[in-house]
């Protein structure tokens, strides 16, 4: 029986599903599950929803646009101190 077991679930990793091995598929409900457990033993009792959880996600999201465009704006500013043309 536990030969059976493991040939099929062998056979299973073998095969892809659309792409993704079932291994992949199982590692994403796992991830998923995780998910799931922290989100209703650590965030419901602290009264943090999803929404608080998906606004701090936007807000860090925007900081790192608006880093990401200070940083290239002064690297655009040295090099045209430094003399170089546009390309």
């Amino acid at each position: 029986m536990a030969r059976d077991t493991r040939q099929i679930v062998n056979t299973f990793h073998v095969e892809q599903v659309g792409g993704y091995t079932i291994g992949d598929l199982a590692t994403l409900g796992a991830a998923v599950k995780t998910w799931f457990d922290t989100y209703y033993k650590l965030m419901l009792p602290l009264n943090y929803s999803l929404n608080n959880l998906t606004l701090m996600a936007l807000t860090l999201s925007v900081g790192f646009v608006v880093d990401d465009a200070i940083v290239m704006l002064e690297n655009i500013v040295r090099h045209m101190e430094m003399g170089k043309t546009r390309m």
